[in-house]
């Protein structure tokens, strides 16, 4: 077996050596995820003894939420790593895949940016996923697993984030490690490295919140206090939908590189949520006829009555109409410009709570992701830990902004029961 110079802490040490075939770490900042991830992922490597098939070669996968971020946090330690080793094949940069002499596996980086297709169809014995929290939740069930079908039955993999509160599909999943004989769960703080600097974790707390700070340097599952849709429960997720509606509507949230849409139903005084979506790769702008041609397939699909857009771009409004008399899609040719900011932010995020209070909003269970985001929605807090009455920047709130513009407005301005029911 090849020699490589890794050094790892006594915590990661421990991690490393354990037999569970899939392995859950929740830790805090600098404690030596990515270290230890990729170390298992070359351990695996080195150590696999099955048969190599040259049609669907076995394969060893760095997985993150974008592929720019495995490449920024692989790419190059594996290269310094592996480029002048005898063992080392060949290495493709540009799909960034590195080959190995003596049947051994390959070794590849990947996003799930692109909702996971440079994934599937891969033949893995190993699987590491970085930051696993910011992970689309489908992943897992139905993109990793299926991947595992070497003959002998072999695979392992190591999974790794920090928390994202109790509500998140990390959350779950770590549950689904401390059940499961052959997962194990690790949680290690940022002090459980014995070589991160003291005087960090100090300076982070003098300067952050108290519950952020114990979720990033502590792994602690933190509800915060600030949460936005306080009453969402798992009472507002639904198995099974209506078979039909009174009025289904889409709602927009514009943008070049983050816009998302929604579709509600409305019935008997009740509001759905019953699909949603947004840029699949947010770090690749989205065109406007891009985004018409997903309202389009919305519309198709459930029956549209009409599209809702926000007023700070009039002209998507005019696209859609035109896009609706060449198309002939009434949905499309009744579209409105909503205003943006009347309710505003906070007073129309407290009707939608108020709504949950009210068990009038449900949320179909196949949209984890934007159950995710509801949970995990909140305020913005100062320095001093102390809760502001503004929306926290940096969330994943962009399908939210598309069914904020669409209930409000209905709940404010018509009369459910006659107009919009009759639509």
């Amino acid at each position: 077996m090849a020699k490589l110079d890794i050094k790892l802490h006594p915590t990661q040490h421990s991690v490393l050596t354990s037999p569970a075939k899939v392995k859950v770490v929740c830790s805090g900042r600098g404690w030596g995820k990515t270290r230890l991830l990729r170390a298992a992922a070359i351990k695996a490597l080195l150590t696999y003894s099955g048969k190599f098939d040259t049609e669907s070669p076995c394969e060893v996968l760095i997985a993150a939420p974008t592929l720019k971020m495995a490449i920024a946090l692989h790419w190059e330690p594996l290269i310094n790593l592996f480029e002048s080793l005898p063992l080392t094949r060949k290495i493709d940069r540009s799909k960034h895949i590195i080959y190995f002499h003596n049947n051994l596996p390959l070794l590849s980086l990947a996003g799930t940016d692109d909702g996971g297709e440079r994934i599937r169809g891969k033949n893995l014995i190993f699987a590491g996923l970085e930051e696993y929290q910011m992970f689309p939740p489908k992943t897992w069930d139905e993109i990793i697993t299926p991947c595992f079908r070497d003959p002998s039955g072999f695979y392992e993999s190591m999974v790794i984030g920090t928390p994202k509160g109790r509500n998140s599909h990390f959350y779950k999943f770590h549950q689904k490690a401390l059940e499961n004989p052959n997962w194990k769960y690790f949680h290690y703080t940022s002090a459980d490295n014995p070589f991160n600097p003291s005087e960090i974790r100090e300076q982070a707390r003098l300067t952050l919140p108290p519950s952020v700070f114990r979720q990033e340097y502590e792994a602690s599952w933190e509800d915060f206090s600030g949460k936005l849709y306080d009453q969402f429960n798992e009472s507002h997720t639904v198995d099974i939908l209506p078979d039909s509606f009174g009025t289904i509507l889409i709602g927009v949230d514009h943008g070049e590189t983050n816009p998302a849409v929604s579709v509600i139903g409305i019935k008997d005084n009740l509001y759905y949520i019953i699909d949603c979506w947004s840029n699949p790769n947010p770090s690749i702008p989205v065109t406007q006829d891009e985004v018409i041609k997903q309202i389009i397939t919305f519309c198709r699909k459930y029956k549209v009555h009409q599209v809702m857009s926000p007023d700070d771009r009039p002209s998507f409004t005019i696209a859609l109409r035109r896009k609706g008399a060449t198309e002939n899609i009434q949905a499309l040719k009744n579209a409105i410009t909503v205003p943006r900011s009347k309710p505003g932010v906070m007073e129309s995020i407290g009707i939608i709570n108020s709504l949950f209070y009210q068990n009038r909003i449900l949320v179909s269970n196949r949209l984890q992701s934007l159950i995710d985001d509801i949970n995990s929605y909140h305020k913005a807090e100062d320095r001093e830990g102390n809760i502001l009455e503004k929306v926290a920047e940096g969330q994943s709130d962009h399908i939210l902004d598309s069914f904020r513009y669409v209930i409000p407005q209905i709940e404010t301005k018509y009369n459910l029961s006659s107009s919009l029911s009759a639509a």
